[in-house]
């Protein structure tokens, strides 16, 4: 038995090899954000006077927003209790910074008014070429992307058993829709470029020491079909 269970291993790990770094679907979008020279963005700005202060230091910021159907706005928040920290206001003065927009909460019952509030900001704000909307709900966010924006679809993390099966609905899935760009933890980007290699990926450095792994980052915007990385301190 132990002299079968040795090929056996080496055969699976081969096989596996092929499918983790075999590219599955080639094609590409037109970037949202493509400057090879500044590809660090600022993570998880939920502050009004943070945005402010850095504004002129970063290309973008990430905003986490959660959709206030009872009082029809985007209340600034990552999680818990509503904040009362309205996108609208957030937004004033903030004409020259792009924002990666992390939709919390869309669903099926939402997304119409969702994409209506985008219209309304869009109106006052002009922000649609400025503005990438994130979630993981791939065919909701194709209403959004009809309406003139750009979508962001964010992908689960790789997994040895899921992922053999989940990659392939993705493939699918930017076939079907073809959404701005695709997003990711750090931490997948090898394999999300291994099958994606040309797709435009966006990722966050959650737990990236940047005073000491600051290699990571670098290595990071090396990658050619990566254009967004998000950091939690500026890097000047």
């Amino acid at each position: 038995m132990k002299n079968i269970f040795l090929p056996i291993l080496l055969i699976v790990m081969f096989f596996y090899s092929i499918f983790y770094f075999r590219p599955i679907y080639q094609d590409s979008q037109k970037p949202f954000y493509d400057n090879i020279d500044n590809k660090l963005w600022a993570h998880r700005i939920l502050d009004k006077s943070i945005a402010h202060s850095i504004k002129n230091d970063v290309p973008g910021i990430e905003v986490d927003v959660f959709y206030e159907s009872d009082l029809n706005i985007f209340d600034v928040r990552h999680h818990g209790k509503l904040q009362n920290k309205s996108l609208y206001n957030f937004l004033n003065d903030l004409d020259s910074v792009k924002i990666w927009l992390d939709v919390k909460n869309i669903n099926v019952n939402n997304i119409d008014l969702i994409t209506k509030r985008l219209i309304y900001l869009d109106y006052h704000f002009n922000i649609s070429d400025r503005l990438i909307i994130e979630s993981k709900k791939i065919n909701l966010l194709s209403n959004i992307q009809d309406s003139g924006f750009n979508v962001c679809y964010w992908l689960p993390s790789f997994h040895v058993l899921k992922s053999l099966f989940e990659i392939y609905k993705i493939k699918n899935d930017l076939m079907k829709y073809k959404p701005t760009a695709i997003s990711c933890s750090h931490n997948h980007v090898l394999f999300y470029s291994n099958k994606f290699p040309n797709y435009n990926l966006h990722c966050w450095t959650n737990g990236v020491d940047l005073d000491k792994d600051i290699d990571i980052i670098y290595k990071l915007c090396e990658r050619n079909n990566v254009k967004i990385v998000l950091v939690d301190k500026i890097i000047k």
